[in-house]
């Protein structure tokens, strides 16, 4: 994949999204860190879609789709 096949404002919407996900479960970042959070976003189609976000081996968080978990 080059980098003119990202398609970056679906990209900054992905990434605002699952922001939401873990400021709503995490009661606005105010609750200590958990290693897994999850919830549904709404994809360029209008469908939803369920995501996971996982804390990785390298102490980053990962967003994964529910056929990848």
């Amino acid at each position: 994949m080059q980098a003119d096949d990202i398609n970056i404002p679906n990209l900054l919407d992905l990434l605002n999204q699952a922001t939401n996900i873990v400021r709503n479960t995490s009661d606005g970042f105010k609750d200590k860190a958990e290693s897994f959070y999850s919830g549904s976003i709404e994809l360029p189609s209008g469908e939803k879609q369920q995501i996971f976000i996982s804390l990785n081996e390298f102490g980053k968080y990962a967003i994964m789709l529910s056929e990848d978990h």
